[in-house]
């Protein structure tokens, strides 16, 4: 009972000595005489600090004191303040640490010096020794903060962190209004923060940003050191959100679209983990509207690397690049500046130009001289392409060599004067070419190709067709086939071998063609086989070693080409061979149907097959 009175008895006197002492303090003690001590305290930490209002004692709800319009400039930027409150512990006189109860900035104006390469920065023996200081509350009201980066600015900045005190949590809550140019952006963080011993480092946990409707969390925890030292662990998620709302509201841009529902659904789940050499995100989910992506990205920082690994069910980039003179100019502009490392994704279906490839396996290796293609195989056309090479960045030269089976002709974009084209196609190449636009290539490209067309229909030849017509009326319609080797040099294909049966009739040929001007120039000749025609067709049982010479000239996508068979051969040959009605018959319908129909069908033929 005696030591319960007596240690009463103490406390009472402690807090009798603590009102005498703050009343001979207040009473006694100008605050503003403190100026020129509280100026030279701040000189040793290398502060150039200008008080230039009043300083006053506060009672009320802390013991403390005011000081109005502050100006302070460091190496580091510089802070203007209507008002500074502080209130300091009465206790911590008596202790090496400095206790601040409390310390609230009223609309300071924050300026902050980013310290440039060529700044030497002292000493760690330099600085002087400074004493612990401990805040228990600290609050900024309606502050700003500039110099973050060019243009950007915070405004209307409400800071409060519950207790700032080194190697424990405190709460700490942002309020604020980023302005960058025209873009106001509203910003809330919310976090758990713990300074370390001398404020040398700041680890941040469970934090909580929210802008509008964007929600980004981090479960785990952020560090960071003066000494340029980063770490982070933790799964980070970012809550389904409209981007294109978001950037709506921020009077932001938002990319030109031929579909306005895109951007629409965005969200993020991943875990994270970060050091000063290595950025891993690990079972990396992200949704854009209907596409989803399932991957592991490791970013190694020093030297800067990426490794990624991952899937995409589908993507419809027509959807996202715009109108068609959008995509070409796109195309034709995109500068492919990607960051070295390794990709390999596999892409269940993609739409790109009006264009779909399914089940896409891509693994490309990427280094500062070269890009390497090591596999890249894709379902297209209704058929299977598969292709590997290479491209050197400089100089920009290109080599790929694979095979294409079973593209079907009618699935493939090509001109209105081309689209009578059917049949199955398979082939192989090895080319090369220098540049990246296409035009570059188009006059560039050089190298082998070999292409077979099987049960296709390559234009109504109709030869044989107009031929049994004319002495039966009747005919089967045959597919055609189509056999082409060629060997590009820069842009021009020379046609070393052209076979082809159309209607059952055989064709040879050889001539050039130009990617660049699609100009074409093949010389040959039609023969008829009657092993291969129509068996009701009984008048070509006299047909058997027909030939007939044929050239085509022109250009194809212009529509300017022209094709010549030689009529007077047929005449002389039906005249010899033929006998009674079927000869008067083939050389009465000689004109009108071999000479108008074939010459058109065929000059059609052979810009569908050639042109192509």
């Amino acid at each position: 009972m005696r030591l319960l009175k007596g240690l009463l008895y103490t406390i009472v006197a402690v807090l009798i000595l603590m009102a005498a002492s703050a009343a001979y303090v207040t009473q006694v003690l100008d605050p503003n005489a403190l100026k020129p001590t509280i100026v030279k305290a701040a000189k040793k930490h290398q502060i150039s600090l200008e008080l230039n209002g009043p300083i006053t004692w506060t009672f009320y709800p802390w013991f403390g004191m005011t000081i109005e319009n502050i100006n302070a400039r460091g190496p580091n930027g510089t802070i203007q303040a209507e008002r500074l409150e502080g209130s300091i512990s009465l206790l911590a006189l008596f202790s090496e640490i400095i206790v601040i109860d409390r310390l609230k900035a009223v609309k300071p104006q924050i300026k902050l010096q980013l310290a440039s390469s060529n700044t030497i920065a002292p000493t760690k023996q330099e600085w002087p020794k400074s004493p612990t200081v401990v805040i228990r509350e600290l609050i900024i009201d309606d502050g700003e903060i500039r110099g973050v980066a060019p243009g950007l600015a915070l405004n209307q900045v409400n800071l409060s962190v519950e207790e700032l005190d080194p190697s424990s949590e405190s709460r700490l809550n942002l309020d604020a209004r980023i302005n960058y140019r025209d873009v106001i952006l509203p910003l809330n963080i919310s976090a758990g923060i713990i300074p370390g011993t001398n404020f040398e480092s700041l680890t941040i946990q469970d934090l909580r940003l929210t802008s509008r409707s964007l929600r980004l969390t981090l479960d785990g925890y952020l560090s960071a050191s003066t000494r340029g030292q980063i770490a982070a662990e933790g799964t980070i998620e970012l809550s389904e959100f409209s981007l294109r709302k978001w950037l709506r509201a921020a009077n932001l841009p938002m990319p030109e679209t031929t579909d306005l529902t895109t951007f629409d659904h965005l969200e993020l789940q991943a875990t994270m983990k970060l050091s000063d050499e290595l950025l891993a995100l690990q079972s990396l989910q992200l949704t854009l509207d209907d596409s989803i992506v399932q991957a592991d990205v490791n970013l190694n920082l020093s030297p800067l690397n990426l490794n990624v690994s991952g899937t995409l069910n589908k993507l419809n980039m027509d959807r996202y690049i715009g109108s068609t003179t959008d995509k070409e100019r796109w195309i034709a502009t995109t500068d492919f500046d990607l960051i070295p490392g390794a990709y390999k994704f596999e892409i269940g279906a993609l739409q790109v130009a009006d264009t779909m490839i399914q089940k896409l396996n891509l693994e490309i290796g990427l280094q500062p001289e070269e890009i390497t293609i090591g596999m890249m195989d894709a379902e297209v056309f209704g058929g299977l392409i598969r292709t590997s090479g290479s491209h050197l960045i400089a100089p920009q030269i290109t080599n790929l060599s694979g095979t294409f089976d079973g593209l079907l002709l009618q699935q493939i974009p090509r001109e209105p004067l081309l689209e009578s084209l059917s049949g199955t196609m398979t082939g192989a190449f090895d080319l090369r070419a220098a540049g990246w636009t296409i035009a570059d290539f188009k006059t560039s490209l050089s190298g082998p190709l070999h292409m077979n067309v099987s049960d296709g229909d390559l234009g109504a030849f109709n030869l044989s067709e107009s031929i049994c017509k004319s002495a039966s009326d009747s005919s089967d319609k045959l597919s055609d086939t189509t056999s082409v080797r060629a060997n590009f040099n820069e842009g021009v294909a020379n046609i070393t071998t052209l076979t082809a049966k159309i209607s059952g009739i055989p064709i040879n040929g050889a001539g050039r063609f130009s990617l660049v001007s699609s100009a074409l120039n093949v010389q040959g000749e039609a023969s008829i086989s009657v092993a291969e025609l129509p068996e009701n067709c009984s008048a070509l049982s006299e047909l058997r070693g027909l030939r007939v010479p044929l050239s085509c000239r022109g250009r194809i996508l212009v529509d300017k080409l022209k094709c010549d068979i030689d009529t007077k051969s047929i005449s002389q040959f039906a005249k010899k061979n033929l006998k009674g009605s079927t000869s008067t018959v083939v050389e009465k319908n000689q004109n009108r149907s071999l000479k108008q129909e074939s010459q058109q069908e065929i000059q059609n033929t052979f810009k569908n097959s050639l042109g192509q």
